[in-house]
């Protein structure tokens, strides 16, 4: 026959039950888990059948309608020092389940009575951490079991898994910064050249010069700057001028203009390249009237008054491009006397005045 450790030691969670489905024996690894599967305790006492259905009435005649087919059973109380019930997946055989009729009278009750079914299961985990909550170990799960290599596969699916969405995570952050770094990219590109000169050089395209029959130019400057820089300390006039043109180019945003350049203490800027193109005399007119009342928000470093700026516009045509390929420059272009009129007009301008 068997050896009964070799047995024991293939189905550590086996059930012997009889006809009445009180529990002979049980493997040692079900009865440490459920200390109440001892001989002669009732079956539906301690476990409820999930899978068949038709076999939840646990009686002989349901298990037996049902031998060989593959069950599942849980436990209806926690396992012993453990937090989560203990799940069992196998298949029920019944023996000698049937009834032998003998000649000698009364014999046939004792013949049905030893009719039995033997439960050959093994514990249901799927996962690790299942397998942590239920007790048990790798060493529980018999060598012939599919149970070792169902948790192998779901271990090394969860990790696979985990290890994937970090990767997507990670994906998905790296997306998101190299979204952000566009956008300032974009906004520093666009606040240097045009969209239009921008889109061109996103598409790899060389910027042709385009010709504007109308542009107003603007030109302004500061009053007494020469002897300001003469009397201060270099970091003085940077700071000033920074101070300066932060504040025109907060007002320019509120206006169509466009800002050209700096030159020391020289702003240049344009009407009609962005924007409403039939306004861009009176825009560029707006943006000089309200840059001499920001200039007077900042002060001299050498005096500490406010400062005074000369303003001159001109309204003409010009041609305006995209020139070199390091550190590319919007310039514009117009014919000698054209829009010169507007830098001459504003070194002869008077304090407070728009030429």
């Amino acid at each position: 026959g068997l050896d009964m450790s070799f047995f024991l030691k293939q189905w550590p969670f086996f059930m012997l039950m009889d006809d009445k489905l009180n529990i002979v024996a049980a493997g040692p690894s079900l009865t440490a888990r459920v200390p109440g599967a001892v001989a002669g305790a009732p079956f539906g006492n301690l476990f409820h059948v999930l899978v068949p259905e038709p076999a939840r009435a646990t009686t002989f005649a349901a298990f037996a309608e049902h031998s060989n087919v593959t069950f599942k059973v849980e436990s209806k109380d926690v396992i012993a020092g453990g937090r989560t019930k203990l799940a069992l997946r196998g298949a029920i055989h019944c023996l000698n389940h049937e009834t032998h009729k003998n000649e000698a009278p009364g014999e046939g009750g004792e013949e049905e009575g030893r009719r039995q079914c033997l439960f050959l299961c093994s514990a249901h985990v799927l996962t690790v951490a299942a397998m942590r909550e239920a007790k048990m170990y790798m060493s529980d799960f018999p060598l012939h079991d599919a149970g070792r290599d169902l948790l192998y596969m779901s271990e090394t699916h969860s990790y696979f898994t985990a290890a994937q969405d970090r990767m997507m995570n990670r994906l998905e952050l790296m997306s998101n910064e190299l979204a952000q770094e566009q956008a300032r990219s974009d906004e520093l590109l666009y606040s240097m050249l045009p969209p239009n000169a921008v889109d061109d050089l996103r598409e790899g395209r060389r910027v042709r010069g385009q010709e504007y029959e109308a542009v107003t130019i603007l030109f302004s400057d500061i009053i007494g700057f020469t002897d300001m820089s003469r009397l201060c300390k270099p970091m003085q006039v940077c700071h000033m001028l920074d101070e300066l043109y932060t504040v025109f180019d907060t007002i320019s945003s509120s206006f169509d203009v466009y800002k050209v350049e700096t030159i020391g203490d020289a702003y240049m800027l344009a009407g009609g390249i962005t924007g409403d193109l039939s306004k861009h005399a009176t825009a560029v007119a707006d943006m000089a009237f309200a840059m001499h009342a920001g200039a007077k928000m900042i002060r001299s470093p050498n005096n500490l008054q406010p400062l005074e700026i000369r303003v001159g516009m001109h309204t003409g045509p010009v041609m305006t491009g995209v020139v070199g390929i390091k550190m590319p420059r919007y310039c514009f272009f117009w014919r000698l006397g054209q829009h010169g009129k507007s830098h001459g007009k504003q070194r002869q301008g008077r304090h407070g005045s728009l030429q």
